[in-house]
């Protein structure tokens, strides 16, 4: 399971690079392809974070729910 964490890490931190790094104010592209771009990359965003969020609520309360069961 830590893997898929791992991978949503590196994912988002690519797309915050993606953000942060390139000019896509002031390109040469029409503004359909800005709007892709900008939207494509929050989509990205939002997975990858919510991954992580998902991988950390695993880690922390599956060995837990083993051993204890489910609430009744």
């Amino acid at each position: 399971m830590r893997s898929f964490g791992t991978q949503g890490a590196l994912i988002a931190g690519f797309t915050l690079s993606a953000l942060t790094q390139v000019d896509a104010i002031n390109a040469d592209v029409s503004d359909i392809w800005k709007w892709i771009f900008w939207l494509s990359c929050a989509f990205v965003m939002a997975t990858s974070l919510h991954c992580m969020l998902t991988t950390t609520f695993i880690n922390i309360f599956g060995p837990g729910l083993a051993l204890r069961g489910p609430a009744r």
